[in-house]
């Protein structure tokens, strides 16, 4: 409850495409306590119980608690968002049933410098 909630907002323009993404969230999110892995243990129950398909979306920045709900609900799709190359983000693929990269995120794991000529995107899905 006295946690700051992460905060994206995205900014398009029209003319280019062009996104300024301006966030606000703690630079060290702290440890998740007992009592609201309690609670997401409640939440992983319920959504077992349910015996609907379940999908967690992650995107690397709150890393414990999607370590933690893939853990407790294991038959979960995961799909990830990794916008920048991060150990967390490396470490949370391992989990990962699909994972969503940006160029950025590409071009910084295979050592590229750039991905912007089709011959340097079919080397890059070579590898």
């Amino acid at each position: 409850d006295d946690m700051i909630t992460p905060l994206a907002s995205v900014l398009v323009n029209r003319l280019t495409g062009s996104r300024t993404i301006i966030t606000r969230k703690m630079q060290t999110p702290p440890s998740l306590t007992y009592e609201q892995k309690l609670k997401l243990d409640d939440l992983a129950e319920r959504l077992i119980a349910s015996e609907e398909p379940v999908t967690i979306l992650i995107d690397g920045h709150e890393a414990e608690i999607s370590e933690y709900l893939i853990k407790k609900l294991p038959n979960a799709r995961v799909v990830m968002d990794g916008g920048s190359l991060r150990a967390s983000n490396i470490k949370l693929a391992a989990w990962t049933d699909y994972f969503v990269v940006s160029e950025h995120f590409a071009r910084d794991y295979m050592s590229y410098r750039s991905l912007s000529t089709e011959a340097e995107i079919k080397a890059a899905l070579i590898e």
